[in-house]
């Protein structure tokens, strides 16, 4: 599913983009299958190194970014006391919709590059539907949202959790797309991918259960391959992005 190859969001995080959007937790597939029908631009499969949240901020922000800037919706760095580098932190919670983080870039004064982290395609589902079926289980603690597997409902219905993990992931390009005021270059990527039934794994934390399976490799390769989207500009341009 994930096969060819992925340039390293270490490499990619040096280049000269100026507004980082994070979508948390989406896959690559479903982000190919879907950015057509809201932005031009440029995609390229990329590799993290990190399969949750707080290993990605751990991994490659706690250094020296003071240029930069972060606006989040995910509390999990300051859950967990993790020291970031960034030179201003926003923070764009509690609430799971887009628009908070969006309205928290309007009003931010800064000169130097943005990191905005939104929730979605990360749970929880925003949807009528996907708000029906995650109704099955509680999924909430300290106002963010878990990944358990019973926040998906029953464990086996793969193709109805993909679906409305998809409706989650349109959301939040149709929510961008609708308020787009972000300086570019700009680019949409992911700290993680998301297990959506594959050996009846859902979410992002690989248990010991899932790292004795056979498949092992494979369910780490899903999580570890995010889209990394140059978004073009109005003119319908790609913006290249020269290396840092």
């Amino acid at each position: 599913m994930f096969t060819g190859y992925r340039m390293l969001v270490s490499e990619l995080y040096k280049t000269d983009w100026q507004t980082m959007i994070i979508l948390d937790a989406c896959r690559y597939d479903v982000f190919s299958e879907v950015y057509k029908d809201y932005f031009d631009g440029k995609l390229i499969k990329a590799e993290t190194k990190s399969t949750s949240t707080d290993r990605w901020y751990k991994r490659y922000w706690m250094g020296e970014h003071k240029d930069k800037c972060l606006i989040s919706m995910n509390p999990i760095y300051k859950r967990e006391k993790i020291e970031l580098g960034f030179g201003k932190i926003v923070e764009a919670w509690p609430g799971f919709e887009p628009i908070i983080a969006i309205d928290k870039y309007r009003e931010l004064e800064w000169g130097g590059k943005v990191v905005i982290h939104l929730i979605p395609p990360h749970i929880p589902f925003l949807s009528a539907r996907g708000k029906k079926v995650q109704g099955m289980a509680a999924c909430r603690y300290e106002g963010h949202a878990s990944h358990t597997v019973t926040a998906y409902g029953r464990a086996g219905h793969w193709d109805t959790v993909k679906e409305i993990y998809r409706e989650n992931a349109e959301h939040a390009l149709q929510v961008l797309k609708d308020n787009w005021i972000f300086k570019g270059p700009v680019v949409i990527t992911a700290d993680h991918g998301e297990l959506l039934g594959e050996g009846n794994f859902y979410g992002h934390g690989l248990g010991q259960e899932a790292q004795e399976r056979a498949e092992f490799p494979e369910l780490k390769r899903i999580l570890t391959t995010v889209p990394w989207f140059e978004v073009a500009d109005k003119k319908g341009e790609v913006n290249e992005i020269p290396q840092g």
